[in-house]
């Protein structure tokens, strides 16, 4: 679904702008989105974390670092990575990850993320949406990426990062 909403606004473009983005949402799409700031040289500032995301974290991300959400710093080195090579290369990324919620729950959750081009001057800019596999209760919140299950690379017509 991020796919089709998201290509909508190409228009014979590469990568759709963030304003244009954000000028429609798709109302099913929109409460499991996040919008990330690509911030050099390891700051993923979140500009969206929306409601449905919200809910089920008990925290709004919105302004903070999303790497200061994983459990170790190799996965806060490898979801910079994935998402910095996304909104570089331009490429998408389709991810399985799992997460460990404040309950100690292991929860698995599927993100596809793609890149939006920028407000002139501002930061690269990628948009994900999140979607557990699983339904959360009201003990699984705040939850820290653990690891990476799967990874994978959508090529939107850059081709992919060698790192494929």
């Amino acid at each position: 679904m991020l796919f089709s909403h998201w290509d909508s606004f190409r228009g014979g473009g590469l990568v759709p702008s963030l304003k244009d983005f954000l000028s429609r949402p798709h109302p099913q799409l929109q409460p499991h989105l996040i919008m990330l700031d690509v911030i050099e040289p390891d700051q993923l500032r979140v500009r969206l974390f929306a409601t449905e995301l919200v809910e089920n974290a008990k925290i709004d991300l919105t302004g903070l670092n999303l790497l200061s959400f994983t459990s170790t710093p190799e996965t806060s080195k490898e979801l910079w990575n994935v998402v910095h090579e996304a909104a570089a290369h331009p490429c998408g990324t389709c991810n399985v990850l799992e997460s460990i919620t404040n309950s100690g729950r292991t929860v698995t959750t599927e993100v596809v993320s793609l890149p939006l081009t920028p407000f002139p001057g501002g930061p690269p800019c990628v948009v994900t949406a999140v979607g557990p596999r699983e339904e959360l209760d009201f003990k699984d919140s705040n939850y820290r990426v653990v690891c990476y299950i799967e990874r994978g690379w959508l090529d939107i017509g850059a081709g992919v990062p060698r790192t494929a």
